[in-house]
């Protein structure tokens, strides 16, 4: 029983904490002059083969003005990391918080781009997406 116990508190921790290395995203993030706090969140999606349909023309569109071009990889597997930002949009009781969010395919970053973190702002930003050289971004 005792045996049992020691490999399920052995498996426990082999699994709960796995950690992701992300060193190469945020040397990236930190050379823009971008700051991000925790471990990401990671998901998998297939882009779609175009980008005209909401949230990927909204997205695209947020990547192209950040200088990212999404075009190459349509209808392709990412990886995608939602961090959450030190930064934020906006001024007084509009501040926005902000995520991190960041595109990639074989450890190549194909595109970062703000997101509005939408349980901690109050007054919700519309369409809630950034581009990562807007101005506004404190």
């Amino acid at each position: 029983m005792k045996g049992y116990i020691i490999l399920f508190v052995f498996c426990f921790f082999l699994i709960g904490c796995q950690t992701v290395d992300d060193s190469h995203i945020r040397s990236e993030l930190e050379n823009k002059g971008i700051s991000v706090k925790g471990h990401p969140e990671i998901y998998h999606e297939i882009l779609p083969t175009n980008f005209s349909d909401l949230p990927w023309a909204l997205i695209h569109s947020t990547c192209e003005q950040g200088g990212y071009d999404l075009m190459p990889y349509a209808g392709q597997s990412v990886t995608s990391y939602s961090y959450q930002s030190n930064d934020v949009y906006g001024l007084g009781k509009s501040k926005a918080v902000l995520t991190v969010e960041v595109m990639t395919q074989l450890n190549n970053i194909i595109c970062v781009h703000y997101g509005q973190d939408w349980e901690k702002t109050r007054y919700p930003l519309i369409p809630g997406i950034l581009a990562v050289n807007d101005s506004a971004i404190k």
